[in-house]
């Protein structure tokens, strides 16, 4: 006894659902990693600046770590990935199994299509997130701005 295959109709619908994620995930990852760039260099301006301002700096490393808990939603937990640690899934993960029904005789089942809805669900909460941290960006280089601190030069745009 083997599993029916899917139709034509269905495989090629979820061989597009499968791109748009990959597409959606590639845009959000250089978004973070866009993101995560610029509080840094947020950071070290606001450290070789010749005022202080302690709570743009508490402001700043708060910032830093909501982009690195996005980081393990996105990618796991360093520290568990070694061999034998048990690593939360990731949207990657996620992803890579719903692709895995395009390379079988019988096409997508059930759980490769689950699996594609936990990952849009995954990214549209990371992106709400990641949209959240990337909004407090303008006033903290504002506030940059107005103490002086080094110019950041921004390459993205």
């Amino acid at each position: 006894s083997t599993l029916k295959g899917t139709s034509y109709e269905d495989y090629q619908l979820h061989a597009n659902n499968v791109d748009k994620v990959y597409d959606r995930q590639t845009l959000f990852i250089d978004e973070f990693t866009k993101t995560m760039n610029m509080v840094k260099a947020m950071r070290l301006s606001l450290h070789t600046s010749k005022k202080m301002n302690n709570e743009l700096g508490n402001n700043l490393f708060e910032l830093e770590e909501e982009l690195n808990q996005i980081s393990v939603e996105l990618y796991g937990n360093s520290a568990k990935s070694k061999i034998g640690e048990n690593n939360n899934p990731t949207l990657s993960r996620f992803i890579g199994n719903a692709a895995r029904g395009l390379s079988t005789t019988y096409g997508p089942t059930g759980q490769h299509k689950q699996s594609l809805d936990i990952a849009n669900s995954m990214l549209t909460k990371l992106e709400t997130k990641l949209n959240i941290v990337a909004g407090k960006i303008p006033s903290f280089k504002t506030e940059l701005d107005n103490m002086g601190a080094t110019k950041i030069i921004d390459r993205s745009n």
